[in-house]
């Protein structure tokens, strides 16, 4: 074997070996960045799961309060429908309530097919008015029976018709015309008073009950918005480490397309060469035809 065959077949065997390894490195290189960002992508993922968690009862209260306040619309009657199956030609219905799965299994494995599913019919129910409606929105009203049984009124009523000489006894009213005008006067004054008082009362316990549902409510919307920006932050790091494994196998396979390129290239200049030497034999030898 000539030097130059010898040499075209070491250069072809080692541009094998070299693209080989090329593409077995390069794949390599791709699997462990795609394993490596598969286990990032795991992590964030239960990151925002740890997240979702920790805010979940925060949501729920807030839901909860926003539910009190706004009170639970009305839902109409929602019709059942019967089971149908046929069987052939035969058709048979069977009411919802009759039918459970035992019934339906073997009314299968006779053959019979469901054509339309059964469904229990739901009751309408009416609108439940929430706190804000029913309570917080509507006027504070107080009459003078509600006022006459406030802790301590009667107390100060008696108290302070005293005060003014008069006096209620068995046989009638005792006092002076100025202790009748005096005690009619107190009297609406202490009913002004308690009414003023009770009003303010009522007020502040109005804005109290507003205050913690409407703070509850509020400290779901942040948790909601908690849960947002981390589903958010996990959606971008996901998005980015897949970004990252398909630059890997895209490298990979451009690696791969290099070295498959490269030894195309090298057989070629060696297949150049063997014909190139055999022009030559034959120029040179021309009755053996290179031989």
């Amino acid at each position: 074997m000539d030097p130059l065959t010898i040499l075209a077949l070491v250069s072809g065997g080692s541009a094998l070996v070299s693209a080989i390894a090329n593409i077995f490195t390069a794949n390599k290189a791709a699997d462990a960045v795609t394993s490596g960002q598969k286990d990032a992508i795991a992590a964030e993922l239960g990151m925002y799961a740890v997240s979702q968690a920790t805010l979940k009862p925060y949501t729920e209260g807030g839901a909860k309060a926003v539910g009190l306040l706004e009170g639970v619309p009305a839902k109409p009657k929602v019709p059942g429908k019967v089971w149908k199956l046929t069987y052939g030609t035969k058709t048979i219905n069977v009411a919802p309530g009759k039918m459970n799965p035992t019934k339906l299994a073997n009314l299968k494995k006779q053959g019979w097919k469901v054509t339309q599913q059964g469904k229990m019919p739901v009751a309408a129910k009416a609108a439940v008015p929430g706190y804000l409606q029913s309570k917080l929105m509507k006027p504070i009203e107080m009459d003078q029976e509600t006022l006459e049984k406030t802790p301590g009124y009667q107390w100060a009523l008696g108290q302070g018709l005293k005060s003014t000489g008069f006096a209620m006894t068995p046989k009638g009213l005792v006092g002076s015309g100025a202790a009748i005008k005096g005690a009619m006067e107190y009297g609406q004054g202490l009913a002004s008073q308690t009414y003023q008082q009770q009003f303010q009362n009522e007020l502040a316990n109005q804005q109290k009950a507003w205050e913690a549902l409407y703070g509850t409510a509020a400290l779901g919307e942040s948790a909601a918005t908690g849960v947002s920006a981390a589903a958010l932050k996990a959606g971008e790091l996901v998005g980015a480490n897949l970004q990252n494994i398909g630059g890997a196998k895209g490298g990979a396979d451009l690696a791969t397309g290099a070295a498959i390129s490269k030894l195309a290239e090298n057989a070629l200049a060696t297949a150049q060469l063997a014909t190139q030497r055999n022009s030559t034999q034959t120029t040179q030898n021309p009755s053996t035809g290179g031989k």
